[in-house]
């Protein structure tokens, strides 16, 4: 911003000499200049503004109960987690986070990663809230590492969102037959 702003102060100074008196063809050159610098900065704020809105639009708050223990985390949809037990979608849990696992059927879900393949600990969640969105019947596997996934707690499964585009057609739908 602070190139952009002193490119169109320049600007603005070119301009007026040429207002002025001042013959064009000895500003034509600077006036070039500031054109190119200018669209080169709008073009390099555009896709950090880009790049940090995408940043910014994959964190999601995410909040279960768990045996009278309310969890209230930070996830992060990443694309690349399409990983499903019984059809429905596993989010991962990083194992950082101290969960109770009480009362709870444990069950061991297979998965392949670039490294290899291994099992997760995980288990069943009623009811799951992200972004003030229910979802039902959510398998929450435990990871076997910690991660650091910038400032994320739980990994988003994408096939979430396909669920959600998917009762909306149904819906829109439904509501055109009637």
């Amino acid at each position: 911003s602070i190139i952009l702003g002193g490119s169109l102060y320049l600007l603005n100074i070119e301009i007026s000499k040429t207002l002025l008196g001042n013959t064009i063809i000895n500003n034509k050159l600077y006036i070039v200049l500031l054109i190119i610098t200018g669209l080169v900065s709008i073009l390099f704020y555009s896709k950090y503004i880009n790049k940090t809105k995408k940043y910014i639009n994959n964190k999601y708050k995410v909040s279960f109960t768990n045996h009278k223990q309310t969890l209230n985390l930070i996830g992060y949809l990443d694309t690349g987690n399409n990983l499903t037990y019984r059809k429905r979608p596993v989010l991962i849990l990083n194992n950082s986070i101290k969960i109770d696992l009480h009362n709870k059927k444990i069950i061991y879900i297979p998965f392949a990663t670039i490294n290899g393949t291994s099992v997760m600990k995980a288990f069943l969640v009623k009811e799951i809230f992200i972004d003030n969105q229910i979802y039902k019947n959510i398998y929450i596997g435990i990871s076997n590492d910690k991660f650091h996934l910038r400032d994320s707690d739980i990994i988003l499964n994408i096939n979430l969102w396909e669920e959600i585009d998917e009762r909306n057609t149904k819906k829109n739908t439904e509501e055109v037959k009637s």
